[in-house]
């Protein structure tokens, strides 16, 4: 490796001592409005889609962005397709797995809350705003970073069926499919012996029979 001579050294001093150092003006520093940069954020699309009862939709599931803006886990929008922003869910919450939505606006949801290392899956409802309905019971389900609840179905008495492979549920044995009361507590009434049900929605029939599907032990 050569180093430079004294000479060269000489050199660059002197050219320093002569050409002062200009900091550059605040309009040298202002952006070129007429350079189109590209987005460094892409929009992650949602894969799930609930519809509600006055014609909005809601969007959820592998998303947390639009073009240019954050938006969450789960976005509400107008029958048009444009973005409702009265609608928003707080952001302790990274994903939505599950939705139903009830005849009052509400949208009982299974979320994962951020933690290190992975998070805890809950079982909520939202207000008609996205704010959490104190008057509805949390339910943990698990707490492995996945969703175990696969499936939410809102009945018309008011109560809601949750299914999927979860073997607890608010810290109490379940089987893959149970029936929630208005108030969110377990219906004590509804006691399925089937385990191991899969991704599919319960369909309930006019006398009120619930059909499922899925592997069974």
């Amino acid at each position: 490796m050569k180093f430079p001579t004294k000479a060269v050294v000489a050199a660059i001093l002197t050219l320093a001592a002569i050409i002062p150092f200009r900091p550059a003006s605040a309009a040298a520093l202002a952006p070129d409005s007429s350079f189109d940069a590209p987005l460094f954020t892409r929009p992650s699309p949602a894969t799930r889609i609930v519809l509600l009862p006055d014609g909005k939709f809601l969007r959820y599931f592998n998303t947390d962005t639009l073009v240019e803006q954050r938006t969450g886990p789960m976005t509400r929008h107008f029958p048009d397709g444009s973005l409702d922003t009265s609608f928003r869910i707080g952001g302790d919450f990274g994903a939505v797995g599950a939705a139903a939505a009830d005849s009052q606006g509400r949208v009982i949801v299974s979320v994962l809350q951020r933690e290190y290392g992975g998070g805890t899956e809950k079982v909520l409802r939202l207000n008609a705003d996205g704010s959490i309905d104190p008057s509805f019971k949390v339910s943990d389900v698990g707490s492995f970073g996945v969703f175990e609840v696969q499936a939410l179905v809102s009945l018309p008495d008011g109560n809601t069926l949750v299914s999927g492979l979860f073997s607890a549920f608010g810290g109490a044995r379940s089987a893959g499919i149970l029936r929630l009361l208005p108030d969110g507590t377990r219906d004590p009434t509804f006691n399925a012996t089937a385990t191991g049900i899969g991704p599919a929605a319960p369909a309930v029939q006019p006398d009120g029979k619930i059909v499922i599907v899925g592997s069974f032990r």
